[in-house]
């Protein structure tokens, strides 16, 4: 009994705190708020696709630019709601594999990225928007017990090529 008192108690403290949330431009108290695909995510359609990736990056600040070539695979899922990304490639010798969702936050109007591994075996997060002709994603992350800011940056250069760029 205590619980359901307790559901009841929240929801009407919440729900006043929901209508207020819900103006200037935002569906009115007791409507439903937009549901489905974003129309933002119609502006990643440019990474949608299969792509060969011709790869350079450093495990270490201090050393040697490593290569690799890998291949990405992105598409739209969830009905458009968000896009998945999934990567393969050769790192230091070994297979490496990883998998991206992006979506757009109608509540932050950012779109948020998801990252997962089979290096790291963690979920790394950032979040951002267009700058231009490029999206630009930034985020907060842990390695060896030392936070550090990330940033990407993807750029359509042409229908055949995109510049994506992490730091």
């Amino acid at each position: 009994m205590k619980i359901f008192l307790t559901l009841i108690a929240l929801t009407l403290l919440v729900a006043p705190a929901i209508a207020d949330h819900h103006e200037g431009g935002q569906p009115a108290a007791g409507e439903m708020p937009p549901m489905g695909k974003p129309a933002e995510m119609d502006e990643l359609s440019f990474l949608h696709g299969e792509w060969t990736v011709d790869m350079k990056y450093k495990m270490d600040p201090a050393g040697e630019w490593m290569t690799t070539t890998g291949t990405a695979v992105s598409k739209p899922v969830l009905n458009g709601c968000a896009n998945r990304m999934e990567f393969s490639a050769d790192m230091m010798g070994m297979p490496f594999k990883g998998v991206d969702h992006t979506t757009y936050n109608r509540e932050t109007g950012q779109y948020e990225s998801v990252w997962i591994d089979d290096m790291g075996a963690k979920m790394s997060m950032m979040s951002g928007g267009f700058e231009g002709d490029k999206i630009v994603m930034t985020g907060t992350d842990m390695w060896q017990g030392q936070k550090f800011h990330t940033k990407s940056v993807a750029t359509k250069v042409s229908d055949d090529e995109v510049q994506w760029s992490m730091y």
